[in-house]
């Protein structure tokens, strides 16, 4: 990896980087203030203004303009109008791909493995449904966390770019950290991110199930139930 705060591996891409792509890559974060510009667009979905990213960045106007428009140059942003306001209509911002930012030497496919790994317990029905949300479970609770709150005890999966917040009995996860593997089978994959939740409490003497609140929503999220 380039850069320890970007996203690790896409199921989407499976081939080895181009000299051409790699140059890219290099444009967009080689600029320390461009860097957290761009990492800032892989935790939001919603389109932003400049004036937005200036505030957020710490920086003036200017300089954000100048970083979002060799972002959308290199193709990292898309840009849109904003209608429906008196005046010139504002320039929005948003991220151009769900793929994450990925670089890597020599080759290496572990998004395919997933991939496989993935059909395999889908094509096992419940029992493989039940195995993938067990494999969470055990996972969950190797990393060992601690906390004396779901919250509390939710945070400390930072360091796998996880982004939870507990809204009550739910559990949103605001950087899904399975996102693209999603994609290829949403109840396996769902099943296996709701046991990681649940060995995570579990190690910390929490006994909950955690549910997909509702699979067919882009949002993941997850319904704490109580065993107790």
């Amino acid at each position: 990896m380039l850069w320890p705060e970007a996203v690790l591996a896409s199921t989407a891409r499976e081939i080895p980087w181009s000299s051409e792509e790699a140059e890219r890559l290099a444009g967009a974060i080689q600029d320390p203030t461009r860097r957290k510009i761009l990492l800032a667009f892989y935790q939001r979905e919603e389109p932003v203004t400049v004036d937005q990213v200036a505030k957020a960045a710490g920086i003036h106007r200017s300089v954000a303009f100048t970083h979002l428009e060799r972002l959308a140059a290199l193709g990292y942003l898309t840009v849109t109008q904003r209608r429906g306001f008196a005046g010139k209509p504002a320039k929005l911002y948003q991220r151009s791909s769900d793929r994450p930012i990925q670089f890597g030497f020599p080759a290496r496919q572990p998004g395919l493995l997933a991939k496989m790994l993935i059909e395999a317990l889908a094509g096992c029905g419940a029992t493989g449904a039940a195995a993938a949300r067990e494999a969470g479970r055990r996972w969950g609770a190797i990393l060992g966390a601690r906390g004396r709150t779901p919250a509390e005890v939710l945070d400390s999966a930072e360091f796998l770019g996880a982004d939870y917040e507990v809204r009550g009995d739910t559990i949103v996860a605001r950087n899904c950290i399975f996102h693209e593997a999603c994609q290829l089978d949403r109840a396996i994959v769902c099943g296996v991110h709701g046991g990681l939740i649940e060995g995570m409490l579990s190690a910390a003497g929490m006994s909950f199930d955690a549910r997909p609140l509702d699979e067919t929503q882009p949002t993941c999220a997850f319904r704490l139930t109580s065993h107790s």
